[in-house]
């Protein structure tokens, strides 16, 4: 099944699978978990039909290729205890015979058997199967591999357990925002257009006719959310259906496919490693679309181009400039974008407001509206009497690129068209001086402080909701760095989505910008943050209720004429009764934690974070 087109090797799952067991489910893997384009990105593994109660041996027991039970680290720590409490080997980046030793056993002998009854393995790029890297939940596996896309470009995969694994991972999946799935984490990624394979284990093709307790609609769940589901019923058609899933994963903009495997085509003989199928390239648009925009910026009539998926990129932003200072046009960000690229030497490109009202008043001057790579803006919710589309009525909608085409590529043709010179993008301004100890704390002076603290080439997760909007704006002098948002609105994705890019990102820091509220959705990444020994600064915003609901409701009671109904609803927002400890709960899962107060005790506990290359960091800011 290996498509050396991926960075995952889905077909390592069935060469020669014939590993057995009463109790549980087992994938023996045959081929070194190397490709020629990449490592591992990482997996959420779970036994495909467990129902025995049994743990999993120690790493030893389980590769027959190597002894794995005196594996340190780097750092010479002892092999930390997996779940069972038994001593295996936990390496992310080993050096000298350990490293040699280590890819020995992920090699052409290595076997492994799953964790029977657990919720999944998240196996980041340097490690292979020998040791367990498990999450204790699906929604941070589906979240890291939509995170791990993000800054990478690359898709990862999912093994998820069964169909209800799959129901906790469909939030950052689904395309509908309707969809009654809500605990869960995939919709982010289809809306943030991430290529995802998820590998959704089933019961037997035998078994399934009587109907056991985990039997579910299964397809039916993935369609809502997958470009493509296959189920194939024989070994045999395993590494076929997988190498599409692959193609299907890299297909501009980024899809999400699914493949649901019954257990016997796991442990059945028969498999075949299949051909890596070419992955379509991303188009340019026709000579004519081009042509046409042109005419409309030589017309110079408040034109805005609203630039959106790999509009964003650097390069993009370069060609869109000359577009700018050759017409007049002004450039615009999508309200909310997979992946921004921002700080010094990148343009300092404003969003669409969040806000109906913000939105409308920003946009209030436009004429004509082109669309790069980019949606047509439109209301986050419904409110009654207020719009759903937010650029005016008369103006013009032009798409140059669509999400899928080459927006890089089409900017530049643009720009030529129109003969605009080659220019350096100007100066973004020097980077602010940190702001005084006794300031007061506001999402302005936070902004400044974050711009003046963060690390080159961080990658900045942000979910910071309501007390963090402003925070976008105040750090586009900080250091050059990737912003990554939340695309789809379902809560709970920042902490998942920081392991990802602490996995895709290796040697830079990531600053997750959380909101409290959120953050009781995913929990569980921490733990996974702490025993993966990622690079993550949590920057925890502390008011201790969901104030993003209680705006929202607020509009909707006075947009009605009512503004009395809410009242009594406000308390099921609060969070402060019992307030919640995140410094406990973050230390409750290996993670080190403080609480800040001030400007000054969040300085000093970002710069010791950002010190902390091997180990992540959750930083508590009361508001």
């Amino acid at each position: 099944l290996r498509n050396d087109y991926f960075p995952l090797p889905l077909a390592l799952l069935m060469q020669n699978s014939s590993y057995k067991h009463a109790n549980r489910t087992a994938i023996h893997h045959k081929h070194s978990f190397h490709s020629r384009h990449g490592t591992v990105v990482g997996w959420f593994v779970s036994a495909a039909d467990a129902v025995g109660q049994r743990q999993h041996q120690a790493c030893a027991a389980r590769c027959d290729c190597c002894d794995c039970s005196d594996w340190g680290d780097e750092r010479g720590r002892e092999p930390r205890a997996d779940a069972a409490g038994q001593r295996g080997g936990h390496v992310l980046r080993q050096p000298g015979h350990q490293r040699d030793a280590h890819r020995r056993c992920a090699g052409p002998r290595a076997g492994h058997a799953l964790r029977a009854g657990a919720a999944g393995c998240w196996l980041p790029t340097t490690i292979p199967f020998c040791p367990d890297h498990q999450p204790p939940q699906e929604n941070t596996a589906t979240g890291a591999a939509d995170g791990y896309y993000r800054v990478t470009g690359k898709p990862a995969c999912t093994l998820l357990h069964n169909g209800p694994g799959l129901a906790n991972g469909l939030s950052n999946l689904v395309r509908c925002p309707h969809w009654p799935l809500a605990n869960a984490q995939q919709h982010n990624a289809r809306r943030g257009n991430s290529g995802i394979v998820n590998v959704v284990g089933d019961q037997a093709t035998y078994h399934r006719p009587f109907d056991p307790p985990l039997t579910a609609p299964t397809e039916e769940w993935a369609r809502g959310v997958s470009a493509l589901v296959r189920r194939p019923t024989r070994p045999e058609d395993v590494g076929a259906d997988a190498a599409v899933a692959v193609q299907v994963a890299r297909t501009p903009p980024g899809q999400i496919a699914t493949l649901i495997l019954p257990s016997d085509t796991a442990w059945g003989q028969g498999g075949v490693v299949a051909a890596p199928l070419p992955t379509p390239a991303r188009i340019l648009p026709a000579p004519a679309t081009v042509r046409d925009v042109a005419r409309v910026l030589r017309s110079k009539k408040n034109v805005l181009l609203l630039l959106g998926g790999h509009a964003l990129r650097e390069g993009a932003q370069r060609e869109a400039h000359r577009i700018a200072v050759a017409t007049g046009a002004r450039l615009m960000g999508t309200t909310f974008n997979g992946c921004i690229q921002r700080g010094q030497g990148r343009l300092p490109l404003a969003h669409v407001p969040f806000g109906v009202d913000s939105a409308l008043q920003t946009l209030s001057w436009v004429e004509h509206l082109v669309l790069v790579g980019a949606p047509p803006p439109v209301g986050f919710f419904g409110f009654p009497g207020k719009p759903s589309t937010l650029w005016p009525p008369h103006a013009q909608v032009h798409i140059l690129a669509r999400e899928e085409h080459d927006s890089e590529g089409a900017l530049r043709a643009l720009a030529d068209e129109l003969g605009a010179a080659k220019i350096s993008v100007p100066s973004v301004g020097s980077r602010p001086e940190l702001p005084g100890k006794d300031a007061e704390l506001t999402p302005q002076t936070v902004g400044r402080l974050l711009a003046a603290t963060m690390p080159e080439h961080a990658v900045v997760v942000d979910e910071a909701v309501t007390f963090g909007r402003t925070l976008f704006h105040d750090t586009h002098t900080a250091p050059p760095h990737d912003w990554i948002q939340v695309t789809g609105g379902a809560i709970g994705f920042g902490p998942p989505a920081a392991v990802g890019a602490a996995v895709g990102a290796p040697g830079r820091r990531v600053l997750a910008l959380q909101g409290d509220g959120s953050a009781m959705y995913t929990p569980q990444a921490l733990w996974t943050q702490a025993r993966e020994r990622l690079p993550v600064t949590t920057l925890l915003l502390s008011n201790r209720r969901y104030e993003i609901l209680v705006g929202e409701l607020s509009k909707v009671c006075n947009g009605a004429g009512n503004p009395g109904a809410c009242g009594s609803s406000m308390r099921l927002l609060e969070l402060n009764d019992p307030a919640l400890g995140w410094v406990k709960l973050a230390n409750g899962m290996g993670v080190e934690a403080a609480q800040a107060h001030t400007l000054g005790q969040l300085a000093d506990l970002l710069r010791h974070s950002y010190s902390r290359n091997d180990a992540p960091f959750l930083i508590e800011l009361l508001l």
